[in-house]
């Protein structure tokens, strides 16, 4: 009885094992986009306006997403599915118009087909890897790099350009906008159903960088006034990395 016991819960196993063995799986594309005031984003090309007849033209736009997930379920049988534990989703050379519709695009390998209930990512870098530091990163890696020594921590974001803000068509004041800090990451769910199969395993995200510096006309980043800053303004820190969080959007 015992033996007819043990071959009987052998099969179980087996046959449990193997059906989860047998889920196929796939690349899983994220792509995000970025415009400008509606506008494609691209970097050196393409110049925008701004607030008050400012022109800006953007050199560098990048920021951190970690902890990535599909959710499947919901309630007390949620269950996630990591795809990456941190990415960079860096701009650098989105510098044509054909490369800003198509976006910023990566790749997640082996994730199993089937239909989810949302996707969650964290903005900026979540605080156990924001304690590391780049030597324990070897490259390519995307926390290699974007390190504050100084400050003991990563750049969540960074906005890099140029602004006209004396219509001379010269672009002469350079804008350098490093956000960063643990107070700042945030953990954001999208919930939207999403199939994954071979034939769809697409993940869009959309960011309107007007979105992240200009609020309304009375709350926007004034370049007249300032240009810099390396996360020393606690209320531009805040205000980037709030409008940051609240423009990602998952149509």
């Amino acid at each position: 009885m015992n033996k007819l016991l043990f071959i009987l819960l052998t099969f179980i196993l087996f046959t449990c094992n193997k059906e989860t063995s047998t889920i196929p799986k796939v690349n899983v594309n994220l792509r995000v986009i970025g415009t400008f005031n509606g506008l494609p984003l691209q970097m050196y090309n393409q110049n925008y306006e701004y607030a008050d007849g400012v022109k800006i033209k953007f050199q560098s736009f990048n920021f951190y997403l970690s902890d990535l997930y599909l959710i499947k379920g919901s309630g007390s049988g949620t269950e996630k599915v990591l795809l990456s534990e941190v990415v960079l989703i860096n701009f650098k050379d989105i510098q044509s118009l054909s490369a800003a519709e198509k976006g910023v695009e990566l790749v997640f390998k082996n994730i199993p087909i089937g239909n989810y209930t949302g996707f969650q990512a964290g903005i900026g870098v979540a605080p156990r890897l924001n304690a590391t530091g780049p030597a324990s990163y070897p490259p390519p890696h995307p926390l290699d790099e974007n390190y504050w020594s100084w400050a003991a921590g990563y750049v969540f974001t960074k906005i890099e350009g140029n602004a006209d803000v004396d219509n001379s068509e010269k672009f002469a004041t350079k804008l350098t906008f490093h956000s960063g800090g643990d107070a700042y990451y945030k953990p954001v769910t999208w919930t939207k159903p999403i199939s994954i199969s071979k034939e769809s395993s697409d993940i869009v995200l959309t960011l309107d960088v007007k979105d992240i510096i200009w609020k309304d006309q009375i709350n926007y980043i004034d370049f007249r006034k300032i240009t810099t800053d390396h996360s020393v303004n606690k209320d531009i820190v805040s205000f980037i990395m709030t409008n940051l969080q609240q423009g990602l959007k998952y149509p």
